[in-house]
């Protein structure tokens, strides 16, 4: 990857973090005006920063750069969008990236009149993100994936019909995670109960796989329990409710669930009820939905009330992952996540970053595991990577690189790794 400039503005979670994975490969400045925070991240990680409000003519007359990639993500939406507009009138900009969290600006258009190249809804996508699952509610996730159609699918093995899986043109077992360690798949394999198993297949295969795969969970989800009047479980109740969902969000605080109620109308039943009474829960037939969403920015509380949801006998739930360290955790107790708004930002702005080249990266198994994607141009050749496992799509069907082979023009390579080397795939 070519080495870049690039200014972040906001040193919060996620500008850490992106600092901390862009540093290396690229010339980063974090500008913030809290002081105590850069220094934290000076500690940690070698970039220039800027103190100071990005408001401020010295502030940015400080940056001194030109062709910059700007990133802004304060926790501010009206920050976010002024920045471009500010650093502009002083330098020529490469590109912007700005997040917004406030779902008003995605419905009122903001973006028309904004000459930013990406803009992340991170509230909206996060939700967006759960609305997607829920067409296949035996997935434990997916993950869809850029120069194809063909998602990456993973479901925690639950009485199967199938003791076996083989690789074939429609269906692509990639590994599979086992006691908290991963394996890939070669050939074929023998599924174990409890096993969380990654294949690729299209959209229109995906719930037969799933079908042989998952028995457990419901083939089809009509009724959701929300938990957590967040303005995140807000967001997902709307979008749930204009899918012709049946949904019900329970919020413990009196305030939170009036306000909930007075967005949301008559197309959501908004409870007020302690998360923890079982017993009116079940009265109020909560424990009939089908699945359940916890939505809250904690992910101690996420889980902690997942399994306050089982107990009433739902047994599908899906939580919020607000933190990666976390992730390996909610995964040991079976529970299915979706990354929260502001891990899906940070995600979101590294994979529109890698989009501008030739190869395509996109991150699986908490960020423990890389998956390279790239088109050919021309005939070829491919070895088998040395680690990991290498797949060709070619005509919506998929090769296994398990020995040398020859690739043609406009053959999609997928490399899954958790080396996360691109070398193989830059070689081809």
């Amino acid at each position: 990857m070519r080495s870049m400039d690039i200014v972040i503005v906001g040193a919060g979670k996620v500008g850490y973090n992106l600092a901390k994975a862009l540093y290396r490969d690229n010339d980063v400045i974090v500008i913030d005006k809290n002081g105590e925070a850069l220094e934290a991240l000076k500690e940690n990680i070698d970039v220039m920063t800027i103190e100071g409000d990005i408001r401020n003519p010295s502030t940015i007359e400080a940056i001194n750069k030109e062709r910059f990639l700007l990133i802004a993500v304060t926790d501010n939406d009206e920050i976010n969008i002024l920045t471009p507009m500010l650093v502009e009138s002083y330098y020529p900009v490469r590109d912007k990236i700005i997040r917004l969290q406030d779902p008003i600006y995605r419905k009122n258009r903001v973006w028309k009149n904004l000459n930013v190249g990406k803009i992340i809804y991170s509230l909206h996508s996060t939700a967006k993100g759960v609305v997607k699952l829920l067409k296949y509610p035996r997935a434990n996730n997916l993950k869809p994936l850029p120069l194809t159609d063909a998602k990456l699918v993973s479901v925690t093995i639950s009485q199967p019909t199938r003791e076996v899986l083989e690789e074939r043109e429609d269906f692509m077992p990639i590994g599979f995670e086992r006691n908290g360690e991963f394996h890939f798949i070669r050939g074929s394999y023998k599924v174990e109960e409890g096993d969380l198993v990654y294949f690729l297949a299209f959209p229109d295969k995906i719930k037969e796989c799933l079908g042989y795969l998952n028995t457990t969970f419901p083939e089809e989800v009509k009724k959701v329990l929300i938990v957590g009047a967040t303005p995140l479980g807000i967001e997902i109740a709307e979008l749930l409710s204009h899918q012709g969902k049946r949904v019900v969000l329970l919020e413990k605080e009196k305030k939170k669930a009036q306000h909930a109620s007075q967005i949301l109308g008559e197309d959501v039943l908004v409870i007020n009820s302690a998360y923890e009474d079982t017993e009116a829960l079940v009265n109020e037939g909560l424990n009939r939905a089908d699945l359940a969403i916890t939505a809250f920015y904690k992910d101690e509380e996420n889980i902690i009330k997942s399994f306050q949801v089982k107990e009433l006998g739902i047994k599908r739930v899906v939580t919020i992952n607000n933190n990666l360290n976390y992730y390996s955790l909610m995964h040991k107790l079976k529970l299915s996540t979706i990354r929260g708004p502001k891990l899906h930002t940070f995600y979101r702005i590294l994979e529109e970053i890698e989009s501008r080249y030739l190869i395509y990266e996109r991150l699986f198994l908490g960020a423990k595991g890389k998956v390279y994607l790239k088109e050919t141009i021309r005939d070829g050749k491919a070895k088998p990577p040395e680690e990991g496992k290498g797949v060709v799509i070619r005509d919506n069907t998929f090769i296994p690189i398990e020995f040398p082979l020859k690739l043609h023009p406009h053959d999609i390579i997928i490399h899954f790794t958790l080396g996360g080397s691109r070398k193989w795939i830059e070689s081809l």
